[in-house]
């Protein structure tokens, strides 16, 4: 299983891309870096090459692409237009396969980007199609895309695995799966016997110290194994990517990796 980092939650105002993380997380010992394509799109191809480039240097692979959908993003309601859903999904797929990225995860719709009484009935539908025609040019590249459910309290229309299922199994592609994040799957008190019984369709994976939303250290190591072990002994493989905040990462990035080496 290959562990990277999610470079998003590295990230600050003066550093809105995680650039400076970069030689932290290769020396770290992690295996890939994962970046939010959202902070992307509107890069100029001399931005996108030069941040391609720092991956390259550093010989850290980008292999996830996380926040793909930018805030605002019609997907559903009666904003949105086919004509710029196209344009968002070729420019995705060019910066993933630009990128070497092999896993796009992403949020469903957000229930505050519709009108008040607009219902998940029509959005399911409109979800739908949007998915299927973004799974359809991702796929000529290899890439499959992953629907994260986010808690409640996020507001999002998708907030289980269940419900992520439900869109998967309506896209009808291969190269359409779930993201599993921990941290709001047990905030939202998803279903975990469920998930070890049916994990089958999980593609990525991100997580973090429970609460805190922290990268974990030694003294989570206990609540590591019990989240995680059962559900790797269940056949999960793929990637895991650390999705967490830390206030010194030159300290809790190789204490990490370390820990996660062990349980891994």
């Amino acid at each position: 299983m290959k562990l990277g980092v999610c470079l998003l939650m590295l990230a600050n105002e003066g550093d809105p891309l995680a650039e400076a993380s970069i030689p932290l997380v290769k020396k770290a010992g992690y295996d890939y870096a994962e970046v939010p394509l959202a902070r992307l799109l509107d890069l100029e191809e001399a931005e996108v090459e030069r941040y391609r480039e720092l991956f390259l240097k550093n010989e850290l692979p980008v292999e996830a692409f996380n926040n793909a959908i930018p805030a605002g993003l019609p997907m559903i309601g009666p904003d949105r237009r086919e004509e710029t859903l196209r344009r968002y999904i070729e420019r995705a797929v060019y910066l993933a396969e630009r990128m070497g990225v092999k896993v796009i995860a992403m949020c469903g719709p957000i229930r505050s980007w519709v009108p008040a009484g607009f219902t998940w009935e029509t959005g399911f539908e409109q979800y739908t199609a949007f998915m299927q025609m973004y799974a359809d040019a991702a796929l000529a590249h290899g890439i499959t895309l992953a629907i994260e459910p986010i808690n409640r309290e996020e507001d999002g229309f998708i907030s289980t695995v269940a419900e992520a299922r439900q869109v998967v199994a309506a896209c009808g592609r291969s190269n359409v799966s779930v993201v599993v994040d921990f941290y709001h799957f047990f905030k939202e008190n998803d279903d975990y016997e469920a998930l070890l019984r049916e994990w089958g369709g999980v593609s990525h994976v991100h997580y973090a110290a429970q609460v805190r939303r922290s990268y974990p250290l030694a003294g989570d190591a206990a609540e590591c194994r019990r989240v995680l072990t059962p559900f790797l002994q269940a056949g999960y493989t793929q990637r895991l990517s650390i999705e967490a905040h830390t206030a010194c990462p030159e300290r809790d990035l190789p204490a990490t990796c370390a820990l996660m080496r062990t349980i891994l």
